[in-house]
């Protein structure tokens, strides 16, 4: 073929037409590409979190939330069995932190009670820690009484701690009928008969009827006798 002949067939070719459909489609695809080119300029630059993967920050708040039940649980049980111990158990010191909004006396009350459980179920292993701990406590109480009697001497706040003292006081007879004297509570004795004391000397400048006079007699021979507790009772009576 010559090169005019070439030429002449080259130029032929600029006669020739697309169908329209082709045109249209390879129109399409040619706007969808530069759109998608245009949508991934924009994209956001934060990540966008799917279900899955947001799964296991669920699963490890909800493991944080069974830990914490758990030992929620764990402390309340504790507590609660620490209350059914006795001195010399292991989580006695437990049962003691949950006796903290006790008055003193209250607590040498338990104390008693603790030592009366302890002789009536022959707990001997539990003894000696039960004795030291009754007697600290009734230390404890009659420094307490002591300062708070000297702010307020009334009438019923001597009913309070007659009746507190008495019941500790059972809990001792009871523990020598059982076959166990740890000595008497001295403390608790000193502070009775100071209060006894001060109540005798109160009565002694009133202005008293004769049979309060007599009364008081009675109440003064019942001091002399270290019975402090029934001269408080008697102190009760002429006072009403």
């Amino acid at each position: 073929m010559t090169e005019k002949e070439l030429i002449k067939q080259l130029k032929t070719l600029k006669e020739i037409k697309p169908r329209k459909e082709w045109a249209l489609l390879l129109k399409s695809e040619i706007l969808n590409a530069k759109y998608a080119e245009q949508k991934i300029a924009v994209k956001p630059a934060t990540k966008a979190w799917s279900i899955l993967e947001l799964f296991p920050l669920f699963n490890y708040q909800k493991k944080l939330v069974y830990a914490f039940a758990t030992l929620c649980f764990f402390v309340v049980g504790i507590f609660g069995f620490a209350q059914y111990t006795m001195p010399g158990d292991l989580l006695f010191p437990v049962k003691k932190i949950t006796e903290q909004t006790q008055t003193p006396l209250q607590v040498a009350y338990n104390r008693s009670e603790d030592l009366v459980q302890i002789i009536k179920e022959n707990k001997t292993q539990n003894l000696d820690s039960a004795i030291l701990e009754f007697k600290t406590s009734v230390t404890d109480a009659a420094k307490t009484i002591t300062q708070n009697l000297v702010k307020n001497n009334d009438k019923e706040s001597i009913k309070v701690v007659m009746a507190e003292v008495k019941k500790i006081q059972d809990n001792q007879e009871q523990m020598k009928t059982l076959g166990v004297n740890i000595g008497d509570t001295k403390e608790l004795d000193d502070v009775l008969a100071l209060i006894v004391q001060e109540q005798i000397d109160s009565l002694n400048e009133s202005t008293l009827t004769e049979k309060q006079e007599e009364a008081l007699k009675g109440i003064t021979e019942l001091y002399e006798q270290e019975k402090y507790s029934d001269a408080l009772e008697q102190i009760l009576l002429i006072s009403n």
